[in-house]
Order: structure tokens, then sequence, then C-alpha cells
């Protein structure tokens, strides 16, 4: 049986549904005809609405308004918890980091009362790589077992949600989450990957905004799903995964993938030269998910793919 079929029947409380994963986790769901009863809390459901009426249409979904911090507790039993509120938003973090940090933890611990309702759920926290801070040269891969300083107020928050979590009377799995690519990705945001595809359909040069050195890795976001439910669905009590691509990349080299699989005629244009300092680096050691039986299906360069044909569909140029 997919295990997907697990969910059907059953109820499911969202948070953070109306972001990047949260509309790819619907989209999945409305393309396995779940018939998961899905509570979607959101501060402005009119307009997730709005701009997605074919989640409400397709799905057995029901909106529920209001902050993560102070939500009223809609009615029923739930069966999962996915906890998903607060993108890693780089203008929040430099703007606003008490506010990030109050959605964070405090929307944590009101969510987390909320849980206590309910003593056979099982609730996924999805966490960030940020919790481990700057990656160290000495360490390639970052492993669960690391224990970093967290560089801002994103990975402070979310490390002390974890930490709400494991120490919470709730059955809870920690999903540690890296970089993505795919379906949903914000293209005007500070994502490289989505700033390079914007590029493209805009006919200009690939603007790498540094010098290139930076690495990081992507994950599909069909993969990310898969495997957040995986988690959901399977993960032992208190166990923490990272999730995202063990194939590291550099930025510039990221840059002229898109460059070449999109047949541009405009070049990649690198903003600065190599400082000559250690390199910033962010991949995971996935090596655990790999054990528990997650694999990545979908490769970077066809995610790319992916990414610049819907994004020419929603840009009106197809």
């Amino acid at each position: 049986m997919n295990d997907l079929e697990c969910l059907n029947g059953k109820s499911l409380f969202l948070t953070g549904g109306t972001g990047f994963i949260g509309k790819n986790l619907l989209q999945l769901l409305e393309q396995e005809h779940s018939t998961v009863k899905i509570t979607l809390l959101s501060r402005d459901p009119e307009r997730f609405d709005c701009a997605c009426p074919h989640f409400r249409n397709n799905l057995h979904l029901t909106f529920l308004k209001g902050d993560i911090r102070d939500f009223p507790y809609p009615p029923g039993r739930f069966d999962f918890i996915i906890h998903g509120a607060t993108d890693a938003d780089a203008v929040m973090i430099r703007e606003q980091p008490e506010e990030m940090y109050s959605v964070i933890v405090d929307g944590t611990r009101r969510l987390l009362d909320f849980a206590s309702r309910f003593p056979t759920a099982r609730l996924l926290f999805l966490s960030s790589g940020a919790v481990y801070g700057p990656q160290p040269e000495t360490i390639p891969f970052l492993p669960e077992t690391y224990r970093g300083i967290p560089g801002n107020v994103y990975g402070k928050g979310k490390l002390i949600a974890e930490n709400d979590c494991l120490n919470s009377d709730t059955t809870c799995c920690i999903a540690r989450c890296f970089a993505f690519s795919g379906t949903y990705l914000p293209l005007n945001r500070h994502y490289a990957i989505g700033n390079f595809v914007a590029d493209v359909l805009a006919k200009r040069p690939i603007l790498v905004k540094g010098d290139g050195t930076t690495i990081r890795s992507y994950l599909d976001s069909r993969d990310l799903v898969r495997w957040l439910l995986a988690l959901l669905l399977n993960a032992p009590d208190r166990e923490i995964f990272n999730v995202g691509s063990d194939r590291p990349v550099t930025i510039r080299e990221l840059a002229e993938m898109i460059r070449r699989i999109s047949g541009t005629v405009h070049p990649v244009l690198v903003q600065k030269e190599w400082n000559g300092l250690a390199l910033d680096r962010y991949v995971p050691d996935v090596s655990k998910a790999k054990s528990f039986g997650l694999k990545q299906f979908i490769s970077l360069e066809h995610s790319i793919r992916d990414m610049l044909f819907s994004g020419a569909e929603r840009c009106g140029k197809l």
C-alpha cells in the first residue's frame, strides 16, 4: 500500500500551508486524490484561496483564520500535525528579528499546547539547517549530531522550538530543511536559484550577486514533500533528520547550469571577485535519511527545467 494512503480518512492540522513547502504538500495530496481532512491555519485564507482555488476544490480542505501565536483551537480531533509556519525570510530576519523569533518560538509553544489535546497525534516540525550555524571547512556534510551556534535569529528560534517539541508530551519528529528547488519557489526573493530563473524569463543576464563561490545543494520540492510525509507517518519518536540534497554546487556553477539548460543567449555576470576567505558552504549529510529509505529521484537539472517551464507559464510566456 502507498504510504500516503495511510492518510486517507484521517485529520491533518497544517501550519505554513500557504508557503512554498505547504503548497507542494497540498499539490502532492491533490495528485494522489487523498481523502485526508486538512485544516489549514492562515492569517489570510481568503487571499490564498483566491490564488489557489483548485486546492479547496480538489481536497477536503478547511481554512482556519488566525496567527500561529494565538489561533483559536478548532473543534474535532487530529491524527497528524505538520508545523511549517515561518519561512526563512531574509528581510524579516534583518528588519524584524524580534517578530520572527516570536512567531517561531511563541507560535510553536501555542501549537504544542494545542497538540497536547490529542495524545495519539503525530507531529512533524519543520526546522532548518540554520540551527547548525556556519558550516566548518572541516565538515563537508553537516550531520544531525553536529552542534554549532546558529548565526541568526531564525536559526536560534528554530533550535529553541526544536527543544520545545522534543521536551513535549507529543509524539514528534524534527525535519531540518536545507535548500530546495521546484514549483512554487519564489522567483523574486533571496533564493539564488529562483532569482536566476527570473533573470532567464526576463531575458536579461543572469546576475550572481556575490563572488559565486558559495556552495549549496538543492532537493526538488516533489522529493522534499514525499520525504516529509514519510517522516510524518513512519519516523521514530524524537528523531531528527536532515532533509535536502548532498550534491554540492557553487552558485556560479548553478547559474551556468541554468544558462545552459535554458538556452538563453544572455551571459552570467558575477558581481564580485573572490576575496580569498573561507567558502560559505551549506550542505547536509543525509545518510540518516537514506538509511531510513528516503531517496532523491529528481535531479537538479530536471528540477531546473521544470522551474523554467512553470515559471514561464506563470509569466504568460508560453
